[in-house]
C-alpha cells in the first residue's frame, strides 16, 4: 500500500498517513500507518507488515512544523481527524492499491 500526498499540487515533504479501518463499512482491526518522504510518497505498514487491511478506511494525514509555536500545522487541522478529513479509500485484495491523497490548504 503506497501513494503520494500533495498539498496544493506540490508534494507534502513530511508528516504521516494513517489508514483507520471504517467499522461502519465492516472493516475492523489495526491501523496502517507510514511516514511521508521528501517526495510526498508514503508506504503503509500494519502490525509489522507492508500494506493495510483489506476493506474501507478513513484516512488521517498529519504534518506539523515543530519549530512554529502556536500554529504548527502545515496543513488544515481537519486532515488530522479521520472523521473530518474527507479522505477515504478501499483496499482491495491482491492489488497494488496505490492511493494518492490530494490536499488543499484552503478547504
Amino acid at each position: 500500500m503506497t501513494g503520494r500526498v500533495t498539498l496544493d499540487g506540490k508534494p507534502l515533504s513530511h508528516g504521516s498517513v494513517t489508514f483507520v479501518p471504517d467499522a461502519s463499512k465492516g472493516t475492523t482491526g489495526p491501523l496502517g500507518s507510514g511516514a511521508i518522504g521528501q517526495d510526498g510518497r508514503y508506504q503503509l505498514r500494519t502490525v509489522g507488515q507492508n500494506g493495510a487491511l483489506v476493506g474501507w478506511h478513513k484516512i488521517r494525514v498529519m504534518a506539523i512544523d515543530r519549530t512554529k509555536p502556536g500554529k504548527p500545522w502545515i496543513i488544515p487541522i481537519d486532515y488530522g481527524h479521520p472523521d473530518k478529513s474527507g479522505l477515504t479509500a478501499e483496499v482491495r485484495p491482491n492489488q497494488d492499491n496505490e492511493v494518492n491523497l490530494v490536499l488543499k490548504s484552503r478547504r
